[in-house]
């Protein structure tokens, strides 16, 4: 598996953040929605994805 590193700004960074949790809000309303188990199972591991970018910006 490759592995990246980005680096930005700090005020690009709390931007990106901003965005970040916007999209999770609105996947995890989606994921909530979702009753087929495949699309569910698939949206979910996009929002860990999300979730560990997130962890990984500004505090």
């Amino acid at each position: 598996m490759a592995m990246y590193t980005l680096q930005i700004e700090d005020k690009d960074a709390w931007l990106l953040k901003g965005l970040v949790e916007k999209y999770l809000l609105d996947l995890r309303r989606e994921i909530a929605r979702t009753e087929k188990r495949e699309w569910r199972k698939d949206l979910e591991k996009e929002e860990a994805l999300m979730v560990n970018l997130l962890e990984q910006l500004p505090k």
